[in-house]
């Protein structure tokens, strides 16, 4: 188009010269004396190189626009016929971006840019530490070339390892015989990830702590379980009717935790565990449940005086005290204690008449006659 009104003002141009030299005042006047009164008349030589300039000018652009190449494809496209057919544009799989170019007539009608970052269908897979198969679809643009590659020597592409446009991509995965493992197959920069589980023999688990002790109070707490990523791993207690324990199972490391009841009775001990490890629950008794015995409950001491010492029985977890009002009688071991143990004492010596005194542990008397 812009050629064929190029070549009209060149037209138009070499009429005007012609109409004016056939004109008949110039034609008298480019006779004889044409050519010394052109050179003498600048007006006229201004007008004649315009007008020669002018043509010359719209020739050369004319020419130019006539043998200009067509607009540069995308790659691999070619021009299409003078229907309006989209050009057969391929893209390598490094490229992101595709431009697609749409001509009818050795014209541009339109283009669009398309993107060639493939969308990945699921984005991973979880597999078992025996391995197995799967596969993943493919979405991009028709025009758009992709490759599919492993980094990982336990991952096979086993199909779809190029195409072109939407495609499907499938893999197998070997035997793990270690710890948990991660690895991916990347078409066109996405990556697929593939994870694998751990071989149980690689697995090992420890606690922070091996337990703890309670009051008789209902409560509450926890402790933390390390293990290697992908482990399996099982918790249970061994007295849910007043020790709970969630959750139950588990992969990798994790924070335990366990509830406790309050406690109407006696000491009691819970276990929990995890992953073959013990986490051990003492809780106190109720002390309005422990019973307490003296053995001996008395005690009969010479004028001299002396040492001695009696056993406290009474359950686990039960707190008593020992305490004395006789000034002649002194607890030199024992004062205070946890579950059954023994209590010490001695006796001064008695310059007097006979003399009875008391020891007393939780409501129970030692009798000392001196």
């Amino acid at each position: 188009m812009f050629a064929r009104f190029t070549f009209r003002k060149i037209n138009f141009a070499a009429s005007r010269l012609i109409s004016w030299v056939s004109n008949s005042n110039t034609t008298r006047w480019l006779n004889k004396n044409a050519i010394p009164n052109l050179w003498r008349s600048k007006r006229a030589l201004l007008v004649v190189l315009l007008i020669a300039s002018s043509a010359a000018a719209l020739t050369s652009l004319g020419i130019r626009w006539v043998i200009r190449p067509t607009p540069s494809l995308a790659h691999g496209a070619t021009s299409a016929s003078p229907v309006n057919v989209a050009s057969p544009a391929t893209v390598d799989a490094q490229l992101t971006k595709l431009k697609e170019y749409v001509y009818a007539g050795g014209r541009l009608i339109t283009s669009e840019e398309k993107s060639c970052v493939p969308t990945l269908s699921p984005s991973g897979a979880s597999l078992p530490k025996d391995g197995g198969t799967g596969s993943f679809s493919v979405s991009t643009p028709s025009v758009c070339n992709w490759t599919a590659t492993s980094d990982a020597n336990w991952i096979t592409v086993t199909g779809g390892l190029s195409g072109v446009g939407n495609g499907t991509v499938s893999y197998s995965v070997t035997a793990n015989g270690g710890a948990q493992r991660v690895g991916t197959i990347t078409v066109n920069g996405q990556a697929f990830t593939v994870t694998q589980a751990p071989n149980p023999s690689s697995c090992s688990y420890t606690l922070n702590i091996p337990g703890v002790s309670i009051s008789e109070q209902a409560g509450s707490g926890s402790f933390t379980l390390t293990t290697g990523a992908g482990c399996p791993w099982t918790a249970s207690s061994n007295a849910a009717s007043w020790l709970s324990v969630t959750p139950l199972s588990g992969v990798g490391p994790a924070t335990i935790n366990y509830s406790v009841a309050a406690n109407s009775g006696q000491q009691r001990v819970g276990v929990i565990t995890v992953g073959g490890q013990t986490f051990t629950v003492t809780q106190a008794p109720n002390q309005a449940s422990c019973a307490f015995a003296l053995n001996p409950s008395s005690w009969l001491y010479s004028v001299e005086g002396g040492s001695g010492a009696f056993s406290v029985t009474t359950g686990a977890g039960c707190f008593w005290d020992a305490a004395t009002s006789d000034g002649w009688i002194t607890i030199t071991g024992g004062a205070t204690g946890v579950g059954s143990g023994t209590v010490s004492f001695t006796v001064q010596a008695n310059n007097g008449g006979s003399r009875t005194g008391t020891i007393t542990v939780r409501g129970q008397v030692f009798t000392i006659t001196q």
